[in-house]
């Protein structure tokens, strides 16, 4: 999305996250004093006005502005959940599986049924106004979107006095006066068309976004408050550290990295897509491979794109790599590259249509992941491949996460949890039965941490513990030991646990 402000009359609350090269050198993270969690609150839900107060329901916390003030409210701060998703005229929020309100000191939750989304409907001048995706249904008539517009569906109404305002979703604002169309006089930024949600009066205008947070606009004017210290997004996938500094890979949102103690951004303009998928050191170079199978690599003060494009079979699944060589697997094999050349390995027979979307280099073993026989343990000397399965009583073939860690193979899958390596057969982790296991961390004097769908769990010997912290997302999908804890990313947030026990 192009991220640049009109000439017209537009201010800003806090400058847009670098969407780029940093426009400052990049300087080893500072972790935080304490347990942390860190949230991006540009995706907005809902917003509600009262003429006085505004609150805002978002992808990573509540929000409100108040007599000037702006507060925010996360699980740290006794929300149920990160992520919300509609507020009302009285402040009540409204989040998956519970709805709260904040009585002036505290949350007061309770339980509620899982939210469900529904169409955009108000009530403007006495008939029920309803959008659908291509047009705005008043009462018993239907009137299509402007021929003109290039937005991809009506995202939300706002019923003024004489007219009804239309969020047309990348396209900006339109009035309706129940026959025609028009644009909106003072028409929003082009980093503000993207609205997600209206609120507010003839005079005072609040719209919410899908990635660029709030803004309002006065007079004409538009101005954007953006939350200070948050990173650009949350929903990090996979996390690494190049050169003292944390990075992580997000859904659909590019890297974010954490420059001193201020979040950064990087998307497109320096990578080859917005969906990063993982990050290997290796060489003194961050390499970062894409859900598209593109590998970019960054040496610290310049990106390159497609970095890998001589491997002999395009389409990477998986980097590993140690001293000497990276290895990229694909569909049926893997290839390993000394810097300079490459030297294939896709005519193993037993990965002969096997897709590769793991590896963990081991010396004179490689070791693979796959979604559907297993793990597979290639040596380099003998150049023979063996399976350690179901048959081995490893207790799913679809494997999520491969690590060594206090010199043992540990194994989380899709459905089955977590197993360890002990020699030729698995031991599995009864208390992580049925679990989505999607990262594994050493976790210091022989313990390690495993990452899942359902919360943390600490493995210590043959016994597997849930980790009791209640600030964090329950839905977490990748670890990072550091020195004085465990970055934790999750689904709706970024945790630094501090001095993980």
């Amino acid at each position: 999305m192009t991220r640049f402000l009109l000439a017209l009359m537009v201010g800003v609350g806090t400058p847009l996250s670098s969407c780029g090269a940093p426009s400052k050198p990049i300087v080893p993270s500072v972790a935080p004093a304490q347990s942390t969690v860190f949230s991006s609150t540009n995706e907005v839900r809902d917003l509600s006005w009262n003429g006085k107060t505004l609150w805002a329901a978002t992808g990573g916390g509540v929000r409100r502005f108040e007599d000037g003030k702006w507060t925010k409210w996360t699980r740290q701060n006794g929300l149920p959940a990160n992520e919300s998703f509609s507020v009302a005229g009285d402040g009540t929020v409204r989040f998956p599986v519970a709805m709260g309100r904040f009585d002036g000191k505290n949350w007061g939750v309770k339980s509620a049924a899982p939210f469900q989304k529904s169409a955009q409907e108000v009530v403007w001048r006495g008939q029920r106004v309803r959008a659908t995706l291509g047009s705005l249904e008043v009462g018993t008539r239907s009137f299509a979107l402007p021929k003109e517009s290039t937005g991809t569906h009506i995202s939300a109404l706002l019923p003024l006095k004489n007219r009804l305002m239309v969020a047309v979703y990348g396209d900006g604002l339109y009035l309706f006066d129940g026959e025609k169309w028009s644009r909106d006089v003072a028409p929003a930024p082009d980093a503000a068309r993207e609205i997600t949600a209206l609120t507010g009066e003839d005079g005072m205008l609040w719209v919410g976004t899908r990635r660029a947070g709030i803004w309002r606009r006065m007079g004409g004017k538009w101005t954007q408050f953006l939350e200070s210290g948050e990173p650009f997004s949350h929903n990090v996938q996979n996390l690494e550290r190049f050169r003292g500094v944390v990075w992580g890979s997000t859904l659909d949102d590019g890297l974010v990295y954490l420059n001193g103690s201020q979040w950064e951004h990087t998307t497109t303009d320096k990578l080859s897509s917005s969906a990063p998928r993982q990050m290997l050191v290796w060489k003194d170079t961050l390499w970062v491979r894409h859900g598209t199978g593109i590998v970019d690599s960054f040496d610290g003060a310049s990106w390159t794109k497609n970095a890998l494009s001589s491997i002999p079979r395009r389409g990477v699944y998986a980097l590993g790599g140690e001293e000497g060589r990276l290895v990229a697997s694909g569909w049926g094999g893997f290839a390993e590259w000394n810097g300079k050349t490459w030297t294939p390995h896709y005519d193993v027979p037993e990965l002969k249509g096997v897709p590769i979307l793991g590896l963990l280099c081991d010396g004179d073993n490689l070791w693979l992941q796959t979604q559907s026989r297993g793990v597979g343990v290639w040596n380099r000397t003998s150049g023979t491949l063996k399976w350690l399965d179901e048959r081995d009583g490893l207790p799913d073939d679809w494997v999520t996460a491969l690590a060594k860690l206090d010199g043992k193979i540990y194994a989380g899958t899709f459905v089955g949890g977590l197993a360890r390596l002990d020699g030729e057969k698995w031991f599995t982790f009864s208390e992580l039965k049925g679990e989505n296991v999607t990262s594994l961390c050493d976790a210091g004097n022989g313990a390690v941490l495993a990452s899942t769908r359902h919360g943390v769990f600490k493995i210590e010997g043959n016994n597997a513990t849930k980790v009791g912290l209640t600030w964090l997302d329950s839905e977490d999908q990748s670890l990072l030991k550091d020195d004085n804890g465990v970055w934790i990313g999750a689904r709706t947030s970024i945790n630094f646990w501090r001095n993980a026990k």
